[in-house]
């Protein structure tokens, strides 16, 4: 029998070479640990932390706390109420990387390439370059849960959050699939192309436009002080700057157009536009696509207790005179937001604008969070 063992194998294997290549590894891409299974798990439910040991390929706690990191992460909680879940993996970023990520709703002037803080909360994804290659940790869209990463000099961190509401989720007999955790490093490219090819990676079926989406919108300088002449006025300024183009410009009518009083699906508008349809068509006819803003979970009508979303800021918003935040759980709520939205597109409006929807569900705007 020929010997496969060389003294170059031996060189090869040996603890110091091992040790060289996953240096070498580390250096490509400081984040493929998270690739693999964390070093800690931890869960969180309304009694307390819960402490994990890992069991072959899940994490194992008291009251039948189990969580599952090899194909995504699932958890399993029968007894308690479960608040979150915290992975960890160790490792050590180079200090002169760069950090930007994502926001829960919507930017406020604050998405940034920084270096690394500790406490900065950085949602669904982050990025991190040292101006030649560009490293990315997410989780794919439709989680079952609000995730954000953190990263310090000792390692990274993924939180998710899966209360229900303010509550712990009760799962009883079910599993929860959490999330599923993506990874990727990007070289001869900008940080840019490379956040546009991870967010691919993130989301495998978007839904997209069918076009470009561009134009006016009138609350930046009406502020809900506008009427349906002021509207074709706006629509004529806006087709005028994007003349003879087949993807022609959207004009939104902000806030400002809808009822004062609301019983039941819309009436045509207030009295300063009168016919809502017929403006929508106006507004093609000038060369412009309709759009409209609507408030779906905020009515000003008094609606039914049973509808009405169960929290301090509804109570707070229902105090200030008879107006009331829908709760997007109850079936009649789901019908009647459905109809309003069927009501617009029905008038042909081709783009909504739907406001406030995460304020109004959860009390306070994304940089408050």
């Amino acid at each position: 029998m020929v010997s496969l063992f060389t003294r170059r194998r031996l060189i090869l294997n040996s603890p110091a070479a091992l040790l060289a290549v996953d240096a070498e590894a580390a250096e490509r891409n400081p984040f493929a640990a998270v690739a693999g299974r964390p070093d800690s798990v931890a869960a969180f439910t309304e009694s307390g932390e819960v402490p994990l040991k890992r069991e072959g390929s899940t994490w194992q706690g008291e009251n039948g706390v189990q969580v599952g990191t090899d194909a995504g992460i699932t958890v399993r909680c029968p007894r308690s109420a479960l608040l979150r879940i915290r992975l960890r993996w160790q490792l050590t970023p180079a200090a002169a990387l760069r950090y930007t990520g994502d926001h829960w709703e919507r930017s406020y002037g604050d998405l940034a390439w920084r270096y690394m803080e500790p406490e900065r909360i950085l949602p669904w994804y982050f990025l991190a370059t040292d101006g030649k290659a560009t490293h990315a940790c997410g989780v794919k869209t439709a989680p079952a849960a609000l995730c954000f990463w953190q990263v310090d000099p000792s390692g990274v961190s993924l939180w998710l959050d899966v209360r229900n509401g303010g509550r712990g989720v009760q799962l009883g007999k079910r599993e929860l699939a959490v999330a599923i955790v993506v990874t990727e490093t990007y070289n001869g490219m900008s940080s840019f192309d490379a956040a546009g090819l991870f967010c691919k990676r993130l989301c495998a079926k978007p839904r997209l436009p069918h076009a470009p989406v561009y134009g006016g919108n009138n609350w930046y300088y009406a502020y809900g002080k506008s009427s349906a002449e002021d509207i074709r006025r706006d629509s004529e300024r806006i087709a005028a700057l994007a003349p003879g183009l087949a993807n022609k410009p959207f004009m939104v009518i902000d806030d400002g157009w809808e009822p004062n009083h609301v019983a039941g699906p819309w009436s045509r508008g207030n009295a300063g536009f009168p016919d809502m349809p017929q403006l929508a068509q106006d507004m093609r006819r000038i060369g412009v696509q309709p759009g409209i803003w609507m408030r779906p979970l905020f009515v000003k009508d008094d609606a039914a207790k049973a509808w009405r979303l169960q929290s301090p800021n509804a109570a707070r918003e229902y105090a200030k005179g008879q107006i009331s935040t829908l709760d997007p759980t109850i079936p009649e709520v789901q019908a009647r937001v459905q109809q309003d939205i069927r009501t617009l597109a029905g008038w042909g409006y081709s783009l909504i604008k739907h406001d406030f929807s995460t304020y109004d569900l959860l009390g306070r705007w994304g940089f408050n969070m």
